[in-house]
């Protein structure tokens, strides 16, 4: 959130991934309140596991991402094989768009 907020981000998408009963959390309700009010879109799509490589293939080749920036990965870099535009950011790096 404080990132959307730093960057005035509107209008946009927020895949939610994990499991519903964190969405009862303040954090989180606070999260989806402030998306919801500067016109986010809100989806739960609940995913497990870790995504095999031709997964991120497609993925990136359906959505054409304007960057790529990869998390929760042992190998980010690998990510530039399938999408050129990607940005390796190490844990409490902040992302400038």
């Amino acid at each position: 959130m404080i990132d959307l907020k730093k960057l005035g981000l509107q209008n946009g998408r927020c895949i939610y991934s994990l499991w519903q009963g964190y969405r009862s959390l303040p954090a989180q309700k606070e999260f989806e309140g402030y998306l919801n009010n500067n016109g986010f879109a809100f989806e739960h799509i609940h995913t497990s596991g870790h995504a095999s490589y031709e997964a991120l293939e497609k993925v990136v080749s359906v959505l054409h991402p304007k960057k790529c920036i990869p998390i929760h990965t042992a190998f980010p870099d690998k990510m530039k094989d399938i999408y050129p535009d990607v940005q390796v950011v190490e844990n409490n790096q902040e992302i400038f768009c």
